[in-house]
């Protein structure tokens, strides 16, 4: 594994300790919490940056970052190679088998390729993006949840590392040396405090829906549309399980118009079918604007060779 790079805030701490109180290395090491040859490593990064104490006034973090860690030389993507992420990933599966055994045959078929630090940190910023986590109020016993989405900052930011600050009254995240997000701390243990813009987009809007307000829309399209919304969101244990379905049915009313979503709902419940694929199809096919067949009573005779009748008993 590549060694985990400083935070500024802790890289500037080494640079003022040993330029501006001329501390040893040792000494540094000991104060910052980080091994001698660590900062060896950051004052020669430093020097060849050309950098001094104090450092200007002007320069950010994000800029200090890019002179203590240059890129390395441009070279077009197509000679340095892009790993294939996805059969890395399916290979990570495998037994035996690490990303530092992957890195190693990347390199064997690409020798300018990237260094195994670049490596990882692209492969987990690609794996991060695979599964992002949703914050979701549930009653106890309900559901069964494994995660734990923590206290919240912009989601663009997942997989990055940031700094927090807490005092009696505030919980502040930073994000090399800008901050992100600030929340008044809570004093009720086990609760979360999220702000609906660090939400992803499709996050927000399935926290927004309630079986409530799926029905009240359904509502103004009609009854039989409201009927249909029900049974769907009855039919299944959890009514959370059928929102992308009834939401799709909703949403077809601004395809082909409420009138005939309306009498594509009302085929559907005589049908006994409220999945989104039959309404769909009932309005592809434009059998919405066929006549309802209604059901006919049977007419049974009062007297009939093979009716016994209540005689026959006695």
């Amino acid at each position: 594994m590549p060694a985990m790079r400083l935070s500024m805030r802790k890289i500037k701490e080494v640079l003022r300790l040993k330029w501006e109180r001329g501390l040893s290395n040792r000494q540094v090491a000991a104060a910052c919490g980080i091994s001698r040859p660590t900062v060896s490593e950051y004052l020669r990064r430093a020097a060849e940056a050309e950098l001094g104490w104090p450092l200007p006034e002007d320069l950010s973090e994000a800029q200090l970052e890019q002179r203590l860690f240059p890129p390395p030389p441009d070279l077009p993507a197509q000679a340095r190679g892009i790993p294939d992420w996805q059969r890395i990933h399916d290979e990570l599966r495998g037994k035996n088998v690490t990303l530092f055994l992957l890195w190693q045959e990347y390199r064997e078929a690409n020798p300018d390729g990237y260094q195994y630090s670049w490596f990882c940190e692209h492969y987990r910023a690609w794996q991060g993006k695979l599964d992002l986590v949703m914050r979701q109020d549930h009653r106890a016993g309900e559901k069964l949840f494994v995660d734990y989405a923590g206290h919240t900052v912009p989601y663009t930011l997942i997989k990055k590392e940031v700094e927090v600050r807490i005092t009696h009254n505030t919980i502040e995240c930073f994000h090399r040396g800008n901050r992100i997000a600030s929340h008044r701390r809570s004093d009720q243990k086990g609760r979360h405090s999220t702000i609906a813009a660090h939400m992803p987009e499709s996050h927000r809007q399935a926290g927004e829906w309630t079986p409530e307000r799926l029905t009240a829309w359904a509502a103004k399209t009609g009854p039989a549309t409201e009927k249909l919304i029900r049974t769907a969101l009855g039919a299944r244990k959890h009514p959370q399980q059928a929102y992308r379905s009834c939401l799709g049915i909703l949403r077809l009313g601004q395809s082909y118009g409420e009138a005939r979503l309306e009498r594509a709902c009302q085929r559907a419940l005589m049908l006994g079918s409220c999945r989104y694929k039959s309404i769909e199809s009932i309005l592809k096919h434009r059998l919405d604007e066929q006549p309802l067949e209604e059901q006919q009573d049977l007419a049974l005779p009062d007297t009939h060779d093979n009716i016994r009748g209540p005689a026959y008993y006695h």
